[in-house]
């Protein structure tokens, strides 16, 4: 139930204070490879109040940085807004 760590990292269900399990944690893991991919995370967060773009933006991929299909599928699966849509750890490593 604690909200701790950094907004920038922070998913859906964190930010609009809900229970969470693990699947915080593949969102993380989603957020940190687009930012290796592309430099910045998904979601530009300067305020507090910008926050709610985590629940309400829709993922963009910048054009400036082609990726493939498979990593744009990766990352999607793991920054899936409704955390039972994301895929397991397994799944993941499967992919």
């Amino acid at each position: 139930d604690t909200l701790c760590g950094t907004p920038l990292y922070a998913s859906p269900e964190v930010v609009q204070k809900q229970q969470y399990d693990n699947k915080v944690d593949i969102w993380n893991i989603g957020i940190l490879t687009y930012e290796l991919l592309y430099g910045k995370v998904p979601f530009e967060i300067r305020t507090e109040e910008d926050l709610s773009k985590v629940v309400d933006d829709e993922i963009y991929f910048p054009r400036s940085k082609p990726a493939s299909p498979q990593i744009k599928d990766f990352i999607l699966h793991c920054l899936s807004k409704n955390p039972k849509e994301r895929f397991s750890i397994v799944k993941l490593i499967d992919h």
